[in-house]
């Protein structure tokens, strides 16, 4: 008789050799690798382009500078009474141009400033008709008149109008809190805190040119050029050249009036009419 012992050794023997060799077919034959799905893409934050402030037409033409850095407008190089005069018409176009609620004290500011300084504005204007008078004759009314329609047109800069109207409300309210008596002093004072506010706007628009350059250098090949170079403000005002000698301050030399291209210039009238109100001729006499 077979010993069972023996039996099952052999069984075991065999049941291990079998292991032995699935797993020696098992390590010669690994199975095939599974590819990885391949990594989504990577999607590009693109940043708004850049804008020009207050919506300006980006081929708008800015006052040159002179060789202090000074900015060549209306108001540079003009006497203390050009000052004066310059000073007035800014805060009539404010009055009636910044007409949002929170700028209703200029209004009110410019009220009192005609009502307290009348004799001095009237004095004021009839020496700047004599001035012109006496170097331009029979030209005289003519010039002055449209050198004054240049600085109203000035003021009323549709995309300056923020930075302008921000700035004569400071203005006005520094004047019914203090009432000057040297209407003088401190229309000089003011016209510069006026003529910053288009400084800045100046500076923002150089500043917007910069950055929407490096937008389209980095981002505009995404686009294929699409809205690269379109304006918001498309009725903005373009500068215009203007004869030498001709429509400039009495005291300012014709190179003054100079744009950053060469050509003499100032911002031409707007697409809006500026809503001006010179001093009734009464009263500027």
């Amino acid at each position: 008789m077979i010993n069972k012992n023996i039996v099952l050794t052999l069984r075991t023997v065999a049941g291990a050799a079998a292991l032995s060799a699935a797993a020696a077919c098992t390590n010669s034959a690994p199975p095939p690798k599974v590819a990885a799905a391949p990594a989504p893409p990577v999607k590009v934050s693109v940043p708004a382009r850049p804008v020009p402030p207050g919506g300006a037409s980006r081929s708008l033409e800015l006052p040159a500078k002179s060789s202090d850095g000074t900015r060549l407008t209306v108001n540079a190089n003009i006497s203390p009474l050009e000052a004066v005069w310059n000073f007035r018409s800014g805060w009539n176009v404010a009055a009636l141009n910044c007409l949002e609620a929170k700028y209703e004290p200029i209004l009110d500011g410019y009220k009192l400033y005609l009502a307290q300084h009348k004799d001095r504005l009237k004095a004021v204007n009839r020496e700047l008709d004599r001035k012109y008078e006496e170097k331009l004759g029979d030209m005289a009314t003519r010039e002055r008149e449209a050198y004054m329609t240049q600085v109203y047109n000035y003021y009323a800069l549709p995309p300056a109008h923020d930075y302008f109207c921000d700035a004569a409300l400071e203005v006005s309210q520094a004047f019914m809190q203090s009432q000057p008596d040297d209407l003088d002093a401190f229309s000089q004072s003011a016209l510069v805190r006026l003529e910053r506010a288009f400084t800045q706007f100046y500076d923002d628009m150089e500043r917007y040119w910069v950055d929407v350059a490096e937008w389209d250098a980095k981002y505009g090949g995404l686009y294929g050029g699409r809205g690269v170079g379109r304006s918001i403000y498309t009725s903005a005002p373009v500068n215009v050249t203007y004869d030498n000698g001709a429509r400039v301050p009495l005291s300012a030399q014709t190179s003054q009036m100079r744009s950053s291209s060469g050509r003499s210039s100032q911002p031409a009238q707007p697409a809006s009419q500026p809503m001006v109100q010179p001093l009734p001729e009464d009263d500027r006499r």
